[in-house]
């Protein structure tokens, strides 16, 4: 490069600044193509390491964690601790991203780590992109703070909308699993029992979260506050609902059954009455599209041939 540049007859200064350009590209090219071996890496990595084992099978394991933790509260306890991984989990916002991982269901830790994982590399992503934009673009330096932050942050908004659609799934399958459970109630079944026969019945996130509930009943945790766990890892209304009244039951010695029928009704109700807030608000909500779309051809339709007969007797 220098001889060619001394070939071309540029003086000390202009070779200086292209052997930076020529070194600052190249820089930019090894950090792409190292980012791209370690996307590549990841995607092998993840493939080969698919989850073989149900949500049953891993409540075996979540069992047999908590009982080898010795006292430990959680299995992330026993999980990755090293590294930036473990910094990033004690922070407030680390405990955040952990609960929303648990109420999309993620119970793993290997799933955890793997996500804060791919947040880093996001955000390594988001500073090469800042890197390629500032050279080639001359771009705001701000770039080099600002990209690195939504790469670390774009994970977030995945897990957070598979926790509220797996939260709505729970919420809209639980009148029929309290009237399935009053059943089984009413048929002379416990209610420990009861829930374990519907957990293995059914197959939705719901009787996933009643097997963890069994799980952690079973290992000496309270009933009451292993509900309480399941619905503050949910945070629905409805499911606050349910935890209440099974609190109440454990306190006062109300009938499971009538409690479980009372809840059943309201929960019925109180969607009855949020589908007919939702009806009642349609057309309201439709009236804009019907002005913008459906008006101007209207008025095109019935317009243009008085216009065009205007302008031939003109």
């Amino acid at each position: 490069m220098l001889r060619f540049s001394r070939g071309l007859g540029m003086d000390e200064e202009a070779r200086k600044d292209l052997d930076m350009n020529s070194i600052l590209l190249l820089l930019i090219t090894l950090q792409i193509s190292l980012f791209s071996a370690l996307i590549m890496y990841r995607l092998i990595h993840i493939q080969n390491q698919k989850r073989t084992y149900s949500r049953r099978q891993f409540l075996d394991q979540y069992v047999a964690a908590i009982r080898d933790a010795s006292g430990k509260s959680s299995p992330l306890d026993n999980s990755a601790r090293k590294g930036l991984i473990n910094a990033f989990l004690l922070t407030s916002y680390g405990r955040w991203f952990n609960k929303v991982c648990l109420r999309s269901g993620k119970w793993d830790p290997k799933e955890v780590a793997v996500l804060v994982g791919r947040k880093l590399e996001f955000a390594i992503a988001g500073l090469i992109i800042a890197l390629l934009f500032l050279q080639i673009f001359n771009s705001s330096p701000l770039l080099l703070l600002l990209f690195p932050i939504i790469g670390f942050m774009a994970p977030d908004f995945s897990v957070y909308s598979a926790g509220e659609k797996r939260a709505m799934e729970i919420a809209r399958a639980l009148p029929e699993t309290i009237d399935l459970l009053n059943m089984t109630v009413g048929a002379g079944l416990g209610f420990q029992a009861g829930l374990d026969r519907i957990a293995r019945a059914e197959s939705n996130p719901l009787s996933d979260e009643f097997r963890r509930v069994l799980a952690e009943i079973r290992l000496g945790e309270n009933r009451a506050r292993a509900f309480t766990a399941m619905a503050e890892r949910i945070n629905r209304p409805e499911i606050w609902s349910f935890t209440n009244s099974i609190a109440q039951v454990e306190k006062l010695g109300i009938p499971i059954t009538k409690a479980l029928q009372d809840q059943a009704r309201s929960i019925r109700s109180e969607r009855r009455e949020k589908a007919r807030e939702k009806a009642q608000k349609l057309p309201v909500k439709i009236l804009a599209p019907i002005m913008i779309f459906l008006l101007p051809a209207v008025l095109v339709i019935v317009l243009a041939p008085a216009i065009f007969t205007m302008i031939k007797s003109f």
